[in-house]
């Protein structure tokens, strides 16, 4: 999958859990300590983090690190 593809599914994902909706052009990948991961955002912020495994498997992190919210 491409970036693109990657942060749609993720959108998909989180929106199974959550009537908020993240915004495409506001999330971005980052490789934060050797991992991929995806970042979920919109106007308000970041909502939610998935790690990206080498299969393009996405787990969300339970909790969102400080470096999430840095960009």
């Amino acid at each position: 999958m491409d970036s693109d593809q990657i942060i749609h599914h993720a959108i998909k994902l989180f929106l199974q859990k959550s009537n908020i909706q993240p915004s495409a052009s506001e999330s971005y990948i980052i490789t934060e300590g050797g991992k991929d991961y995806v970042v979920l955002r919109n106007v308000n912020g970041v909502l939610a983090v998935y790690s990206i495994s080498d299969n393009d498997y996405l787990r969300p992190l339970k909790n969102i690190p400080d470096w999430a919210s840095k960009k």
